[in-house]
């Protein structure tokens, strides 16, 4: 008979190893200094100078977003990857497709800073999380269907009905998990379900 101590192992290690839903566990973090991001095998993927200098939030205005890397993640599936960059004053995000060698501009927070949050599951959405200024923290999500030049063609402002006008100042948005293409995300301890392809935001069952 396993002694009382026994089981409470057992339960440990099944809590740790199976309890966890937070989605970032799943994610391939790169290997990133300020200048070059590479594989855990040594693979130089991307270096600084290959981002563009700006970042084209739309059609006529763009910022300077670029001096450095601060975080990069592996699509699941291994042909595209998400890095974040920061600037003097800004931050931005962006898409890189490996095959193609193309990167396109993802996220971009004035005043600010951008972090690198979850893929799907299928590779088809980023997550993208915006740390303002106020303080404040936002999520965008990227999509790889059709990318465009600039910011506002690649990316969905997740925000909950309330918000639509504006987002109050020290409001945070957490991503949870992605849950059947569908991003489970939390805001002042609510939990709420965006969908990606229909833009629309709703209260989580």
């Amino acid at each position: 008979m396993r002694s009382p101590l026994s089981f409470l192992c057992i339960l440990m290690f099944v809590i740790l190893f199976y309890g966890c839903s937070d989605i970032s566990q799943k994610q391939i973090v790169l290997h990133q200094t300020e200048h070059e991001i590479s594989t855990n095998e040594g693979e130089i993927l991307l270096q600084i100078d290959d981002i563009p200098s700006m970042v084209q939030v739309d059609a006529e205005v763009e910022f300077g977003a670029s001096e450095r890397f601060t975080e990069a993640v592996m699509q699941p599936q291994g042909e595209w990857f998400a890095v974040t960059t920061a600037g003097i004053s800004h931050g931005a995000g962006w898409l890189v497709d490996r095959d193609q060698n193309q990167i396109y501009p993802a996220a971009f927070q004035y005043g600010g800073s951008v972090e690198a949050g979850p893929w799907s599951e299928s590779g088809e959405f980023a997550v993208f999380i915006n740390i303002g200024p106020a303080p404040s923290q936002t999520l965008s999500v990227a999509t790889m269907s059709q990318p465009g030049r600039t910011v506002n063609e690649n990316s969905m402002n997740v925000r909950i009905s309330d918000h639509s006008g504006s987002v109050p100042p020290e409001s945070v948005y957490e991503p949870i998990r992605w849950d059947d293409e569908m991003l489970v995300f939390e805001v002042d301890g609510i939990r709420y379900k965006f969908d990606p392809v229909d833009n629309e935001v709703t209260a989580q069952d």
